[in-house]
């Protein structure tokens, strides 16, 4: 237990000495900690009434703490496969989801196309930083004055799309 609580200590010290705020790294760190409660629990348990049935409590905690982080990794793996990683908008897999959706459309709905215009000229003159740096503005700038509620894609490397519902 005291070789447990030391190195959750050393953890949370190390991670905030280097500044870095991972969820998945607190989820780790709490259920350690109920784990280690548990433990503790299960050995008083165990010299109270000279059995071990109280293992259970360091089994239910490692039993949550798996369905926990499946839960956390199955939204980050989610994320991963629809997000583009520069704009932070849907990518194009997402997009074209979308847009091959079978489902009949229940109320008006609005597409609207954006293409930056010249974009390859940026790239091939002034470099590829200075492109990512545009395409970047200009997502920021969409998430800035498009709904939420409308869905915003990157479609391909200088094409956006954003959909409309329930507009006339």
């Amino acid at each position: 237990i005291a070789v447990t609580v030391l190195t959750v200590i050393c953890v949370i010290v190390g991670r905030w000495r280097k500044k870095k705020n991972d969820v998945k790294m607190w989820i780790t760190i709490a259920f350690f900690a109920l784990c280690t409660v548990g433990t503790a629990a299960d050995l008083l348990g165990f010299y109270i009434k000279g059995n071990s049935d109280g293992l259970l409590n360091t089994v239910g905690m490692f039993l949550v703490y798996a369905v926990v982080m499946g839960a956390y990794s199955t939204v980050q793996i989610r994320r991963q496969v629809y997000i583009d990683d520069k704009t932070g908008l849907y990518n194009q897999s997402r997009c074209n989801e979308v847009l091959a959706d079978p489902r009949p459309l229940k109320a008006s709905v609005g597409l609207i196309m954006f293409d930056l215009n010249n974009l390859k000229v940026v790239n091939d003159t002034m470099g590829h930083e200075v492109g990512d740096y545009l395409i970047c503005g200009f997502a920021t700038a969409l998430k800035k004055n498009i709904s939420r509620k409308c869905f915003m894609g990157r479609y391909g490397g200088d094409e956006f799309i954003v959909i409309v519902r329930k507009t006339n």
